[in-house]
C-alpha cells in the first residue's frame, strides 16, 4: 500500500511527509471495508487529514475553483473547477 501511495503522490508531483503517506495507506487499505455511506467517506476523510482545525471535513455546500484571476480583467484563470455539490 505504501508503495502505490508514494507513485501516486509522484504523479500528482507532490512530496508528502512519511505520515502523510502512511494515513493514505491506510485509507486506501480500509476503503471498502464497510459500506459506502456519507459516514463512511467521513470516517475515512477523518483518517486522512490529520489536522482539521483550518479544514471542512464533510461533504462539500458549494463547488470549488483552484486557479488565479487575471490582474487587468479579473477573468478566472483556472486549474481546476469542481462539479456542484
Amino acid at each position: 500500500m505504501l508503495k502505490d501511495s508514494r507513485a501516486s503522490f509522484e504523479i500528482e508531483k507532490e512530496q508528502p511527509t512519511r505520515n502523510r503517506v502512511e494515513r493514505w495507506g491506510k485509507v486506501i487499505g480500509e476503503a471498502g471495508l464497510h459500506q459506502l455511506s456519507i459516514e463512511e467517506i467521513e470516517r475515512l476523510e477523518a483518517i486522512l487529514i490529520e489536522d482539521n482545525r483550518f479544514v471542512f471535513l464533510g461533504l462539500r455546500g458549494e463547488g470549488g475553483f483552484i486557479g488565479v484571476h487575471d490582474r487587468t480583467t479579473q477573468i478566472p484563470l483556472s486549474d481546476h473547477i469542481s462539479t456542484r455539490p
